[in-house]
């Protein structure tokens, strides 16, 4: 038990450590790989600090550290995109309840499609050129692993 907790420890150190240079980014881009430095840092201080107490379960504990990093990597990226959905729950949240006039006129102040190009292009998985816009190599990837799991889960393409 000590080592799972020494395990959280590091993973919650390296949150934290994530959050207040997110928080001092006067940019507020998306910092993924900052994360995984980071994380990776603390995963290997982990297994020094275990090692060197010769505590028990130390390789468990490390992959359940590991399982951890995709978790929070999923809940940091969606805070940070615009989408419809996030912009309903915003909306409905923000009054006691929402007519269907109301969500319609706040989803239609955003322009979703020109933001979503936007963090295409700064993530380097689009570049722009004469108005057209093109995947990178990173960008095709991301895009045939999508495929992959929808046509694995058989599902249509979805947003």
């Amino acid at each position: 038990m000590p080592t799972l907790l020494l395990g959280l420890f590091f993973f919650v150190l390296a949150m934290t450590i994530h959050l207040v240079l997110c928080r001092l980014d006067p940019q507020k881009t998306l910092k993924t790989k900052l994360f995984m430095i980071i994380a990776i840092q603390n995963w290997v201080a982990f297994l020094i600090v275990a090692s060197f107490l010769h505590w028990p379960f130390k390789w468990s504990c490390a992959a359940i550290y590991l399982l951890l990093i995709p978790v929070y990597l999923v809940f940091y990226v969606i805070t940070e995109l615009v989408s419809p959905s996030k912009r309903v729950l915003q909306i409905v949240a923000a009054s006691d309840g929402a007519a269907y006039a109301q969500i319609l006129k706040g989803l239609e102040q955003e322009d979703f499609i020109m933001t979503r190009l936007e963090e295409l292009v700064q993530s380097g998985c689009a570049q722009e050129h004469n108005g057209r816009y093109w995947l990178t190599a990173s960008g095709r990837a991301i895009a045939g692993c999508l495929a992959f799991y929808q046509k694995l889960l058989g599902r249509e393409m979805g947003g």
